[in-house]
């Protein structure tokens, strides 16, 4: 299979969970890194959002051989998103213990993607109505 097929994307929600600055943030994302075996390239990159009452927070990006790794942080929710999206394969639970340790949330929501289907350019009109109604049964 090719590269770019290969790994998997994992999104984290930890809910009720203890969150600093851009120092804790920069750490965390280093640390995932790190833990996951990955290759750093650049970053992390920082986005601010503020004036949105609950939902002001900053996200942190990080470019890596394998893609990247991204948390995007609720404080006044006491939230924080983790995205690791990698052509490399990677222990899930390696990455859910590292965050129940270093933040201590009430919990962590686990979403994993892995390839769903394959579509051929030539069947998907075709085929339109047959992955509407696969896609309204999921």
């Amino acid at each position: 299979m090719d590269q770019y097929r290969q790994g998997k994307m994992v999104k984290l929600v930890c809910e009720g969970c203890r969150l600093g600055d851009k120092g804790q943030l920069e750490s965390m994302i280093l640390s995932t890194c790190k833990l996951l075996g990955m290759t750093y390239l650049s970053g992390p990159f920082y986005g601010d959002v503020t004036g949105e009452g609950d939902n002001d927070g900053t996200s942190a990006i990080l470019i890596i051989k394998e893609s990247h790794i991204a948390l995007h942080s609720w404080p006044k929710r006491n939230a924080l998103r983790v995205v690791v999206d990698s052509c490399k394969d990677f222990s899930l639970f390696e990455l859910v213990s590292f965050f129940f340790e270093y933040l201590k949330p009430r919990n962590i929501i686990i979403y994993e993607e892995k390839i769903r289907d394959c579509i051929e350019a030539e069947d998907f009109y075709f085929n339109k109505l047959l992955l509407d109604d696969t896609l309204d049964s999921c």
